[in-house]
């Protein structure tokens, strides 16, 4: 008997730690208002998508994820900004920096809320010449050229120290304090999905391998 039960609080104690671990290393909505979004992934888009509430919190924290999802979540959120509230306590690297200055909504950011910021890297693949191997790298090196652009101004916008640019450019993290997070925020980033970029023969070559 006394063995079943400490069969049965040893069941319960795990059963806890795993709903723990799970609502703090994934996103989900509740039935309520609130909705915790951990990076930027077709998940959290579903979960947002399926956040009917006239009014939504989202808390947000997480190590980045995929521009293209990022880009969907910027429509559904930016389409109705008024239903939105973003709220930021903890760490914001990658895409999650880049959401909480892309959108519309209010954006409501803590005293421990820092953001983190890098260069975007892909792995191509390329011929012993130094060339694109075939049609398909030679168009995904193109987008990365377009997005190199887009990173040479957003370094300009960020208002990078000479120390930060260096970090930047080896591929490194830059980070940013809740008080400097809060000023980047009130910047107008509307160009960034907006800007239009011209491919030009040469524009290949920024692409950096890490």
């Amino acid at each position: 008997m006394v063995l079943q039960e400490l069969r049965n609080d040893y069941f319960l104690s795990f059963v806890k730690f795993y709903v723990l671990v799970n609502c703090w290393f994934t996103s989900y909505c509740n039935s309520t208002n609130k909705m915790i979004l951990k990076d930027i992934t077709e998940e959290s888009l579903k979960l947002l998508d399926e956040c009917k509430e006239d009014k939504i919190t989202i808390f947000v924290s997480g190590g980045g994820g995929k521009v293209s999802v990022l880009q969907q979540m910027l429509y559904i959120i930016n389409s109705d900004p008024g239903k939105f509230t973003i709220v930021t306590a903890e760490s914001n690297d990658s895409c999650n920096l880049l959401l909480l200055l892309l959108v519309k909504c209010k954006v409501v950011v803590l005293s421990e809320a820092r953001g983190g910021y890098h260069h975007t890297y892909q792995v191509r693949e390329i011929n012993s010449q130094g060339n694109p191997r075939d049609y398909y790298e030679k168009f995904m090196l193109e987008e990365i050229a377009k997005f190199r652009k887009q990173e040479l101004r957003m370094i300009k916008e960020l208002e990078l120290t000479e120390e930060e640019i260096e970090r930047v450019e080896r591929g490194a993290f830059v980070y940013f304090h809740s008080d400097r997070l809060k000023e980047l925020i009130k910047k107008d980033w509307s160009w960034f999905f907006e800007d239009p970029v011209t491919i030009t023969p040469d524009t290949t070559t920024v692409f950096r391998w890490w």
